[in-house]
């Protein structure tokens, strides 16, 4: 349980009106319907998408972001104290545009309603008795996020401490989740890729590895062995050749959970490339007993590169 005193929990509490009402059988009273045995109905839309479509979207934005360097857990998401404010800060500025999205919603939500209304003739009068009051839709909308430490009393705590070991093992799935979409997405079947795969996609599964490294003793070891694969990238320009197997490698190993538990800790530390620097505790101790630097030994690297070559 000594994981939880290192990890604040958060919690996303969004809510938005979908702008639908249930589709009754009355309005359909001229289509012949099936028994509802058989079938029931849906919804209709008595607001524009269109007009709704921001909060989804910031809704979206707030899960990325707890995503990008947290770990699902419970019915939210774990994450370092290291990185507890700055999130609440991003979160909080996400807040604060869904609040201005919401004032500006309400502020035209008589006419954009009755624009959308008009657009359907045939079905406007169904369509009006089906108004939602503004007053009513104004408290359909909220965005709020608690974030929390748990502290288990002494003692076993019934399923959490499962849980909370869990979390390593957690952290490596949605690391190779993460990966697999990034090579279906950017890489399968492509000659050259964009930097951008690399300074941007893959920095961002290191960067979680790195603040969440305290969840798995295997973070630190995997870290070394990407950055020791991606240390010969050139400085400029895409991505190809022998340099592409190199990047297909690197995903090809973040994206299977067995072979990156299977990563052993070495004593190189790539250079160049995605280098992530260890952490400022480590910094003191090296400035007080400087590190000798001897020659870098040969690594022989078995990932399996059939994915990688294909």
């Amino acid at each position: 349980m000594e994981i939880l005193t290192k990890t604040i929990c958060v919690n996303l509490d969004v809510h938005i009106w979908q702008g639908r009402r249930s589709l009754k059988a009355a309005d359909l009273e001229s289509i012949g319907l099936p028994p509802e045995e058989l079938a029931s109905l849906g919804s209709k839309k008595v607001a524009d998408p269109q007009d709704l479509k921001i909060f989804s979207t910031l809704k979206r934005k707030a899960e990325r972001i707890c995503s990008k360097k947290s770990v699902r857990f419970l019915k939210g998401y774990a994450t370092s104290l290291e990185v507890a404010t700055e999130l609440e800060k991003q979160l909080a500025s996400i807040q604060r545009e869904f609040e201005q999205a919401k004032v500006d919603f309400l502020s035209q939500y008589d006419q954009n309603v009755s624009n959308w209304i008009n657009q359907f003739p045939e079905w406007k009068d169904k369509l009006e008795r089906s108004l939602v009051p503004k007053s009513t839709v104004e408290g359909r909308f909220a965005f709020d996020f608690q974030m929390y430490q748990i502290k288990p009393s002494q003692g076993s705590v019934t399923g959490l401490d499962k849980v909370a070991s869990g979390l390593g093992t957690q952290l490596f799935r949605e690391i190779a989740k993460d990966a697999n979409e990034l090579y279906e997405r950017s890489i399968m079947g492509q000659e050259k890729v964009s930097r951008k795969v690399v300074t941007g996609s893959i920095n961002n599964l290191l960067s979680k590895l790195d603040t969440l490294e305290y969840m798995n003793p295997k973070c630190r070891p995997l870290i070394n062995q990407v950055n020791t694969l991606l240390s010969g990238l050139p400085a400029k320009g895409s991505i190809e050749g022998i340099h592409l197997i190199a990047v297909k490698s690197v995903v090809d190993l973040l994206s299977d959970e067995e072979k990156m538990m299977q990563i052993t800790p070495t004593q190189q530390i790539g250079s160049g490339g995605l280098q992530l620097q260890e952490k400022q505790k480590d910094v003191f101790q090296e400035t007080v007993n400087p590190p000798v630097v001897q020659a870098k030994p040969a690594i022989r690297l078995n990932l399996n590169l059939a994915r990688s070559v294909a």
